[in-house]
């Protein structure tokens, strides 16, 4: 593992750049991102602000399984970033609310 975290700052943007670019690939990357947050955990808190934005794209859009892989990438990053997992609140809550009134 020690070996793989030295990449994770080339990993997690290529991630992010795919996740944009792929609409066909985006639930099944955003699925795999947070498999990835679930393993290298405190690892992933260099990176937290880009998939936060990466996750704000994404969960206003009208595909119910991308934002269901959202929601659980939302999951795995507070068990992850606990405490600092707060800030983010504000800017998250109001888009799934948002997606709640959408539908």
């Amino acid at each position: 593992m020690n070996e793989a975290i030295t990449f994770l700052d080339r990993i997690i943007p290529e991630f992010r750049r795919h996740i944009a670019n792929s609409p066909g690939l985006r639930e099944k990357l955003l699925k795999e991102l947070a498999a990835f947050v679930a393993f290298f955990k405190h690892h992933i808190r260099a990176f937290r602000d880009g998939i936060f934005d990466t996750i704000r794209q994404q969960i206003n859009g009208d595909a119910p399984l991308v934002l269901n892989q959202c929601i659980n990438l939302i999951i795995e990053l507070r068990l992850c970033l606990r405490e600092e997992f707060k800030p983010y609140l504000p800017s998250l809550l109001p888009l799934l609310v948002g997606t709640l009134r959408s539908d």
